[in-house]
């Protein structure tokens, strides 16, 4: 976007007067607004809107007197002209593609927190709105069938609430911090495995599916992920094990085996305050 910028002012040297119009500030403005204000525009209806936006100020650049004199009197230039005029287009379109980029990253990080937060906060609260015509249908159903029915009104203390903010934010930046611990044991898991096997987690568990792996291969295996936990993390980890077909010979008995000889001696969950502060400080 620099470049653009600075690649129009060197071309109007060029031309004894100045072609830059100072509206085409509005318009870049205009095109970075509108992703801002409006970050959940289907990529169509932004593309109409960007349309637009560049279309009005190819009106607006046609219909400035100045421009026509100067197009006059230099004609010999009107290639630099044509040319300063793809640069202030380029760049109003370029500033709301860049926003709208930026806009998008913002809302997949918010759907990413708000993901963690209802995982473990158990979702969103309705609108009433929306669930409005069906305590609706309860309630002709219980008139219509002589059947009982309560309707329950909770209000919250606006004081108390703003005395739960600080522990409610604290749970949050826990769950956050174990969402990432997980991950961060997952890409390891992931790194020291081949393509072929699989890896996936089970609430706070890990499942490790090696396929072509015998008996005789699996201790390695597992002594290679827990070191590599251990070492990069500094979290300890507990492996059980169960191959096919010495053990088991459904997928089901295969994980119940393995799980309960992880469970056996199994260590204590660490909790987020005893996460090594190697990973406190990735976050």
């Amino acid at each position: 976007m620099t470049a653009l910028f600075n690649l129009e002012r060197i071309l109007s040297y060029q031309i004894e007067a100045n072609l830059i119009q100072s509206g085409t500030y509005i318009f870049v403005i205009t095109s970075a607004l509108v992703p801002l204000l409006f970050p959940r525009l289907n990529r169509r209806t932004f593309a109409v809107v960007l349309a637009a936006i560049a279309g009005s100020f190819l009106v607006n650049w046609y219909l400035d007197p100045d421009w026509e004199r100067t197009v006059a009197a230099e004609f010999v230039h009107l290639n630099a002209a044509v040319v300063l005029l793809l640069l202030q287009i380029s760049m109003i379109v370029v500033t709301g593609l860049l926003v709208r980029q930026i806009a998008n990253s913002l809302i997949e990080f918010e759907d990413v927190i708000a993901q963690i937060i209802y995982s473990h906060l158990g979702g969103p609260a309705r609108p009433f709105d929306e669930e409005q015509s069906v305590m609706y249908r309860e309630v002709r159903r219980a008139v219509r069938y002589g059947r009982p029915l309560a309707v329950v009104a909770v209000t919250v203390d606006e004081a108390s609430l703003s005395g739960a903010v600080p522990r409610i934010v604290e749970e949050i930046q826990q769950a956050m911090l174990k969402e990432f611990t997980l991950a961060k044991i997952a890409g390891l898991l992931t790194e020291n495995t081949f393509d072929c096997d699989i890896v996936a987690l089970s609430g706070n568990n890990f499942i490790v599916l090696l396929p072509e792996a015998s008996a005789q291969d699996v201790p390695k295996i597992t002594r290679r992920l827990e070191a590599a936990v251990q070492q990069k993390l500094g979290i300890a980890v507990k492996t059980g094990t169960a191959t096919l077909p010495d053990e088991a010979t459904t997928f089901d008995r295969l994980i119940e085996l393995a799980m309960a000889q992880a469970r056996q001696d199994r260590l204590q969950p660490a909790s987020v305050s005893s996460i090594p502060d190697r990973v406190r400080n990735e976050v």
